[in-house]
């Protein structure tokens, strides 16, 4: 078996790119804001008339029903973003509108009055998490349960931007040129915020993003900043001098192949850096507008929204495996990892390790904790969820680090992580879970049997629901608090789509598995 580190691989991928030889192509002549792309890999492209959807990625567009009130005229738009439970767009001055059937209909979920709107959302599952500006500046969280939004955290400054690093931990920057700001966290969903750095005035943090153990944000006054202790530190990488003007950041994307992306207004366009933020150069070849806006990754592919057209870059930057969540949790006496794949190309499978340290794995101080190959996915592009217990002895107060490598057919790997996991003190008493939480379906796609994971916290029941699309109930089960891997055998069902739920006082999720037979 070959064995390559991921910035091995990094360093290979990054060399053989010529990034001079690439350009933008046009797929909507219109202003862009945004695109977005639901479960069905339908494209949402938002702008100053409405929303626009094309079934085709991009081929071909037509206009949907979506009718905000116009503000001069124009429909300005917000944030937006896709859950299990909708599609969520934000109208600048006249609230947020949601859609339950991919675009057809919109319904109005947030009154709002002159001066504010939604800068930006992102997923929790059915839930989502928006930055609101103006007069109601704040954090929102949707819940689906009571189909409304939710203050969870205010500020004087707005906030701008989001991001949700593989432990689950949400961080957003705030600030403007007459205030203080900085990045906040939340390990809890977007629930309760704590200062991890403290900014102010043209130093405000404006984008943020996260890549391999490490976080990266652009400030207004365009200085690129890194931390490797999840905020705690910054240390400046560069200052972006090529732009013309401060206060212009409008994006910032990491590629799965480490290329990092920012977007900027007042005719600057698109810079980008294979070397992590060192050095910079323009790629606006083929952009319609130097007046970038918002980035959108798909299926290998990157897109951007600008004031005279969306725009897709013709060069793929997927990986392998390319992993979205990975987290660990000590319940019943037992480490227990999860973990979400976006897409697997190839993928023959997982082995599991484990050290005293972060960088065990690194220095071969590490131990495979899983007796055989953890099955893969193989080809798909439909996010994959796992679980593994940690059987191995585990010392009370102690932390241990986990680090995922995926093995593709050809034997050639990747190294995905780490997290860590510090043990109580006190072990002797099994636990319960502390929240409830849909983990998912393992295999999936499935033939026929499928195993559908979930922790349910004490003092609380929940139910599992199985539909197929047509909305039609094939099981339903309660279940007490604890740890659960429901068995489903779908040998009498027809291959397709189903979906299942779990809901309880305090959570509700819904996700999808697929039958292949």
């Amino acid at each position: 078996m070959k064995k390559k580190f991921f910035f091995t691989v990094l360093i290979l991928m990054l060399t053989a790119m010529v990034f001079s030889d690439f350009q933008w192509s046009v797929l909507h002549t219109d202003y862009a804001k945004k695109m977005i792309v639901d479960e069905l890999g339908d494209f949402y492209s938002i702008n100053q008339i409405g929303v626009w959807k094309s079934t085709d990625e991009g081929e071909t567009w037509v206009q949907t029903s979506y009718d905000a009130p116009p503000r001069d005229g124009h429909n300005t738009c917000g944030g937006a973003t896709v859950t299990t439970d909708g599609i969520f767009v934000g109208a600048l001055d006249n609230g947020v509108y949601y859609s339950s059937d991919n675009g057809n209909t919109w319904a109005n979920t947030f009154s709002t009055g002159y001066g504010t709107g939604s800068r930006r959302m992102i997923p929790l599952g059915d839930s989502a998490l928006m930055c609101y500006g103006g007069f109601l500046r704040g954090l929102y969280k949707w819940n689906p349960v009571s189909s409304s939004w939710y203050q969870t955290f205010t500020h004087s400054s707005d906030f701008f931007d989001f991001v949700q690093i593989p432990n689950g931990d949400i961080y957003a920057t705030a600030g403007s040129p007459n205030h203080i700001g900085g990045i906040y966290k939340s390990s809890d969903n977007g629930e309760n915020w704590s200062m991890v750095l403290q900014t102010q005035y043209y130093d405000n943090c404006k984008t943020i993003d996260y890549y391999d153990g490490i976080l990266y944000y652009l400030s207004n006054n365009n200085e690129f900043w890194k931390s490797d202790d999840f905020g705690a530190n910054w240390t400046l990488v560069s200052t972006l001098t090529q732009l013309s003007s401060t206060y212009i950041t409008e994006d910032m994307y990491i590629a799965p192949n480490g290329t990092i992306f920012t977007s900027f207004g007042a005719d600057n366009g698109v810079l980008f850096s294979t070397d992590f933020g060192v050095t910079w150069n323009f790629l606006n070849t083929g952009l319609p507008s130097l007046n970038a806006i918002d980035f959108t990754y798909y299926n290998g592919r990157l897109y951007v929204a600008t004031h005279s057209g969306l725009c897709i870059l013709g060069e793929d930057f997927s990986l392998p495996v390319t992993l979205s969540s990975f987290t660990a949790q000590f319940i019943s006496n037992l480490p227990i990892l999860c973990w979400t794949t976006q897409s697997e190309t190839g993928n023959a499978g997982w082995n599991v390790y484990r050290g005293d340290y972060r960088d065990a794995f690194i220095n071969g101080d590490a131990i495979q904790i899983n007796p055989e190959l953890i099955e893969g996915a193989g080809t798909t592009s439909i996010p994959t969820d796992y679980t593994f217990e940690d059987q191995y002895n585990v010392i009370a107060g102690n932390e241990y680090w986990y680090v995922l490598e995926s093995v593709d057919y050809s034997g050639e790997t990747l190294i995905h992580g780490s997290v860590s996991l510090t043990i109580p003190e006190e072990v002797s008493t099994p636990e319960l879970p502390q929240q409830t939480v849909l983990l998912g379906n393992h295999p999936n796609p499935f033939n026929p049997e499928t195993t559908i994971s979930f922790m349910i916290k004490e003092n609380e029941t929940a139910h599992l629901s199985i539909f197929n699309l047509k909305g039609q109930n094939l099981e339903s089960i309660s279940f007490e608090a604890g740890i659960y891997n429901y068995f489903w055998d779908a040998s009498s069902y027809a291959s397709g789509i189903y979906l299942y739920k779990l809901k309880s006082e305090s959570f509700s999720e819904i996700r999808k598995m697929i039958l292949l037979k």
